[in-house]
């Protein structure tokens, strides 16, 4: 076997198609482990294991939308990625939003600060931008 880096995939959801297609293109050239929170939603995607190397449901149950609520369950989640992470030792974490940033940084501050992070914005969170895009149409207008 090939002496492969690292990559973790950071998620805080189930995969979803996108992610695996991602995931997969990955492991051509790198041993792919995965961390995802499931929250315990209704709705939730079905993730099936194809040939992933290890990867890490964390079972935090978390509302939808309502970030406030998120939070504490957020922290839990946190404190057990931490753990995966330290025992992992990935060379690359790719974090799927700002709460899994968070948490890498948090990762390579505590622990590996030669870690590469990659942050991927899938999409935007709805108060990131409002206010500055609502004053630059007021300066075009």
């Amino acid at each position: 076997m090939r002496n492969l880096e690292k990559v973790l995939v950071l998620l805080s959801h189930i995969p979803n198609p996108r992610i695996i297609k991602r995931i997969e293109t990955l492991q051509d050239d790198f041993l792919v482990n995965i961390i995802f929170w499931d929250r315990k939603l209704p709705a939730s995607e079905q993730f099936v294991v194809k040939r992933y190397d290890n990867y890490y449901r964390i079972a935090v149950p978390a509302p939808q939308g309502n970030v406030i609520a998120r939070i504490i369950p957020l922290v839990r989640f946190a404190i057990k990625s931490l753990s995966i992470l330290r025992q992992e030792r990935p060379a690359v974490i790719h974090a799927g939003n700002m709460d899994m940033l968070l948490i890498a940084w948090i990762y390579s501050f505590l622990n590996y600060k030669d870690v590469k992070i990659v942050y991927e914005s899938a999409d935007l969170p709805k108060y990131t931008f409002v206010k500055k895009a609502k004053k630059a149409r007021e300066r075009v207008a």
